[in-house]
């Protein structure tokens, strides 16, 4: 069954975050050397609907290698860029990169975390979602 991206997202968006414990998750999507960060749910806004440079980015760096990375305090990773983070909730986060390929788009969930302890991200979507 072939879904659209929009699909896709919204599955995600409705319930990626009580299948992995997070308190907030955000989709992004890379397109072009760029990540659009096209919806979340979190306890508060962080950056959906705002486009950055992949290489500005963890999210860039997750697509790029193709693996999940788990940071327990987003202060101290240089992949991390601290004037964003800085004034957000966010102090521990895990990326995943999701194998699906709909018109070329790529797509990652990030978990976000205050101070809860980190979870071993539990499978969300499968190959084809």
């Amino acid at each position: 069954m072939t879904r659209s991206v929009n699909e896709v997202v919204a599955v995600l968006r409705e319930t990626a975050r009580a299948a992995i414990g997070a308190e907030g998750i955000t989709v992004v999507i890379e397109d072009k050397g760029s990540c659009y960060y096209v919806a979340e749910d979190a306890v508060s806004p962080l950056w959906q609907g705002h486009t950055f440079q992949a290489g500005n980015r963890i999210s860039g760096w997750v697509m790029h290698h193709r693996h999940t990375v788990a940071i327990r305090d987003v202060r101290f990773d240089p992949r991390i860029p601290q004037d964003a983070y800085a004034p957000t909730r966010v102090r521990s986060l895990v990326m995943v990169p999701i194998a699906i390929r709909l018109h070329g788009i790529r797509l990652i969930v990030e978990k976000s975390a205050t101070s809860t302890p980190m979870r071993k991200p539990r499978k969300v979507a499968g190959p084809q979602a």
